[in-house]
């Protein structure tokens, strides 16, 4: 496998890939009533967010080796949670700076 070779980053992510998809799939197999149709479609998701969080990650300087937790980790806490935390965040943003979301603030908002 030359390929590899050049580009190890390939494997890394290939792991962090398949070890959010099977965490995510024994997860919601074991926790939830979902479906199989549902339990694949959400195993999928956090098999691309965790290579998306992979990369992302390199970018900030952390080394390929954490590609595999983060896919671990990622697929452990599933898609929904993910959800529910990035919402969160939004809802604090636009409280906090109404004008980023096109309200303007009044002076009873304080």
């Amino acid at each position: 496998m030359k390929i590899l070779e050049e580009h190890p980053e390939l494997f890394y992510l290939s792991g962090s890939g398949l070890s959010g998809f099977v965490m995510a799939l024994l997860r919601s197999g074991g926790f939830t009533r979902k479906n199989l149709r549902m339990r694949l479609a959400e195993a999928c998701m956090c098999s691309m967010l965790s290579s998306a969080i992979t990369m992302g990650a390199h970018a900030y300087g952390f080394s390929y080796e954490w590609a595999i937790p983060i896919g671990t980790f990622t697929g452990f806490i599933g898609t929904d949670i993910i959800r529910a935390f990035l919402a969160g965040i939004i809802e604090w943003l636009k409280l906090k700076y109404p004008r980023l979301f096109g309200k303007e603030q009044s002076d009873e908002d304080y």
